[in-house]
């Protein structure tokens, strides 16, 4: 096994703060280069496409999001978390417990895919769609130990130049399909490219093999903390399992493709969740033992997201009923309400997501496994229930509310560490959602792609005008970490993260 230096060398926990800050820039470039793409091609889909056939795909993901919630039982996590880089057999215990656990999934998902596709009333494609889905589990197990490997270097801009590539190319493959009537399977086949794409460009930057092998110690001790860290993050993606799973009950496969449309741009600034957590768990890992630097850098990441987060999220609920009507159309527009409301519960996923970062860099990852699971359960039980009360709205409230509730399980899970920072965090909100009232006066006004963009205009100017001048700690941090990323890693002494 072969790696290259540059990339599979652990990150150096002085310099965390420069790396960190560097990382964060260069997910934040494939952010908006993805949701860009993503965005547009929304637009073509939705145009192409009906509501029932995003909801036959929705159903046919939840093969993905329930392999995911499984995933590779935290093998990478555990490599990522633990202290020494990983050795040889490390890697080919990981590599080996990894391929075991796709051939198990791959063989429950094509038993069960026919079950599944007769429920949903999905038909003979159905079941097809599912097991060509399988193709994307295993290809994402070959990719499993690069990834983790760069993640533990901090090597961000491999990854994030990767990602772009592949979200290209799935976009690509669903709008040329769609438009030439291939209907779900666009969405499918688009899946498994994107997949094949990342584990070749993965594999190519790692330039390694972790080899065959199986130490009963190793995989000990990467499955004891891998399961509890892979239950907290797993039962986190679930909440994506919920539309395919109980939307029926707002009005059949339409009510579902509604909610889908709902829950993909209400959570459109759940990149940042995502940065979040990819950014933080290496980073927190890595400066685990000084507790006081722990909780600085934590305070700081929350506070971030929480105003970069709160500057999207609140924008969109302001004025989602032009948005939807303008750029999609108006068939979409019944998905207005739950947009709304999902977005608003995807003002907590952020700092959750730091929490539970926190939680697992700090050797905690079953206080962290019981707080999502308290979220996924108030999500499922609150979704069925107020789906039935209140149809489409209610199964947004329901989201907005295991959201919330969430983060409150998780900020008390985390006190160990750390106090969770409530002032500084409803206070950059509260910001925020001033902004949004003037762009919700603008377009108002003006109406229509002009009224759009002025309220955009808008809301960036005035939220940019009351940052400056309520959050200059938060600001001066930002500009520190950004010149620090820019001068490369700080000296090795006394730097705080």
């Amino acid at each position: 096994m072969t790696a290259g230096p540059s990339h599979s060398a652990d990150a150096d926990p002085v310099d965390i703060r420069a790396l960190g800050g560097r990382a964060t820039g260069q997910l934040l470039l494939r952010v908006v280069l993805t949701r860009v793409l993503t965005f547009g091609a929304l637009i073509i889909l939705a145009r192409a496409l009906s509501p029932a056939e995003f909801g036959a795909f929705a159903v046919i993901g939840i093969v993905v999001s329930m392999a995911v919630a499984v995933g590779d039982l935290g093998i990478n996590g555990a490599l990522i978390q633990q202290p020494s880089p990983p050795s040889r057999h490390e890697l080919a215990t990981a590599w080996t417990l990894q391929l075991l656990i796709w051939l198990a999934g791959a063989a429950l998902i094509w038993v069960a895919a026919p079950l599944i596709a007769s429920a949903a009333a999905l038909g003979a494609d159905g079941a097809a769609q599912m097991r060509v889905m399988t193709l994307t589990l295993l290809l994402w197990t070959l990719r499993h130990i690069p990834v983790a490997l760069l993640t533990r270097a901090m090597r961000f801009d491999v990854l994030a130049r990767t990602e772009v590539a592949q979200v290209t190319v799935n976009h690509a493959t669903t709008i040329l399909l769609a438009l030439n009537g291939f209907g779900v399977w666009s969405f499918v086949v688009g899946a498994v490219l994107q997949a094949a794409t990342g584990t070749l460009l993965f594999n190519l930057a790692w330039r390694g093999w972790p080899g065959w092998g199986l130490d009963a110690t190793a995989a000990r001790r990467m499955l004891r903390y891998g399961v509890r860290y892979q239950a907290a993050e797993g039962l986190g993606a679930l909440r994506d399992v919920v539309v395919p799973v109980l939307g029926g009950l707002a009005g059949g496969v339409t009510a579902v493709g509604y909610l889908h449309f709902a829950w993909r741009n209400g959570q459109l600034a759940s990149s940042v969740e995502e940065i979040a957590g990819r950014v933080s768990m290496p980073a927190f890992s890595r400066v685990a033992a000084d507790r006081q630097r722990l909780a600085r850098a934590a305070r700081m990441a929350i506070l971030t997201v929480g105003l970069v987060v709160g500057a999207v999220q609140w924008w969109v609920i302001a004025v989602a009923p032009e948005l939807v009507t303008s750029v999609f159309g108006d068939r979409w527009g019944p998905a207005v309400v739950p947009l709304q409301l999902i977005c608003l519960g995807s003002l907590a996923l952020a700092p959750a997501r730091i929490m539970r970062s926190l939680l697992h860099a700090a050797g905690m990852p079953g206080p962290a496994m019981r707080a999502v699971i308290g979220g996924v359960v108030v999500l499922f039980v609150g979704f069925g229930v107020l789906t039935v009360l209140a149809g489409l709205a209610g199964a947004g409230a329901a989201f907005a509310l295991a959201s919330v509730i969430g983060l409150l399980l998780l900020a008390r899970a985390s006190v160990p560490v750390m106090a969770f920072p409530w002032l500084d965090f409803l206070r950059v909100n509260t910001l925020a959602m001033i902004a949004a009232g003037g762009a919700w006066l603008v377009v108002g006004v003006a109406g229509g792609g002009i009224g759009l963009v002025a309220s955009g205009l808008a809301h960036v100017t005035v939220l940019g005008a009351l940052a400056w001048f309520v959050e200059r700690e938060t600001i001066t941090w930002l500009r520190e970490t950004w010149l620090s990323a820019r001068r490369g890693p700080p000296p090795r002494s006394g730097v705080e993260i």
